[in-house]
């Protein structure tokens, strides 16, 4: 039996230690299985390992892509920003000792309206972004998958998902 079938006969885990295998009620596996298991043990946590690492690779692939989105950065910064200011201005009205003088300064720099103008590649990142944090399983899903389209350079394709998230069955006829 190959290492995959074997894995998932006797749903075998690698066990935290990253050395020992777990295997749930393997107490109750025959004497053969529990032998066939010790004897290429080696090889299956070997698999589990490199399992892991492909899907560590992969997600670091992933992460260098989103942060070489152009204007990415900037426009979260901008973004933060215009909140902070905005957060600063509204403690500043509610001081009644406040007389309006010493209002908060604003910070430098291009507006985010600007920024997603300059860098619409990142702006459409952040709307897809949005979707993700959506409580409703058809927007959040249209997040995804607009996330992996712009990964994918398939910008229009990414707009169209985002702007029809909605599935036929909710709309009007």
């Amino acid at each position: 039996m190959n290492i995959e079938k074997m894995i998932e006969k006797y749903q075998i885990k690698l066990a935290p230690d990253g050395i020992s295998l777990a295997i749930p009620g393997g107490a109750k596996l025959p004497k053969e299985a529990i032998e066939e298991i010790k004897f290429v043990k080696s090889e299956i946590v070997k698999f589990f390992k490199d399992k892991k690492a492909n899907e560590e690779k992969k997600y670091q692939e992933r992460e260098t892509k989103i942060n070489t989105i152009p204007g990415l950065k900037e426009l979260k910064e901008s973004i933060i920003n215009k909140g902070a200011y905005s957060a600063a201005m509204n403690e500043m009205m509610e001081d009644e000792q406040n007389d309006g003088v010493r209002s908060p300064a604003k910070t430098a720099g291009k507006t985010p309206a600007e920024l997603a103008k300059e860098f619409p590649v990142a702006a459409l990142w952040l709307k897809a972004d949005d979707h993700c944090n959506s409580n409703n399983v058809h927007k959040f899903s249209s997040g995804e998958k607009a996330k992996n389209l712009i990964l994918e350079d398939k910008i229009e394709e990414a707009k169209e998902v985002l702007k029809n998230w909605l599935p036929e069955s909710s709309k009007w006829d």
